[in-house]
């Protein structure tokens, strides 16, 4: 039954995924006019469709950087934790702990 459940969801989620995606192609699709670009000292007439998948990729980048950095700090901060629980299993009891 588990095993069904999660079938459905990949299929669901593959479904979204495509659809999301047959969106984003007709978006790309229907916005091929230029509009003008400022940014800093870039002047540039760009595509509408060039402009999002840029912006797309761009915070795509950012995200999957962020994620990583952040997934890479939570597993140092656990590690530190399990190595202070098994230093703590391992020491030895305070003299005026033992009786």
């Amino acid at each position: 039954m588990l095993e069904q459940i999660k079938s459905l969801r990949a299929r669901i989620r593959l479904a979204l995924i495509v659809a999301s995606l047959v969106v984003f192609i007709i978006f790309l699709l229907q916005n091929t006019d230029s509009t003008p670009v400022k940014l800093l000292f870039f002047d540039a007439d760009i595509p509408v469709a060039v402009l999002v998948v840029v912006v797309a990729l761009g915070g795509f980048a950012v995200g999957n950087f962020t994620a990583f950095t952040g997934g890479r700090r939570r597993r140092k901060q656990q590690a530190l934790k399990q190595e202070a629980k098994e230093a703590r299993k391992h020491a030895k009891p305070a003299p005026d702990e033992q009786e």
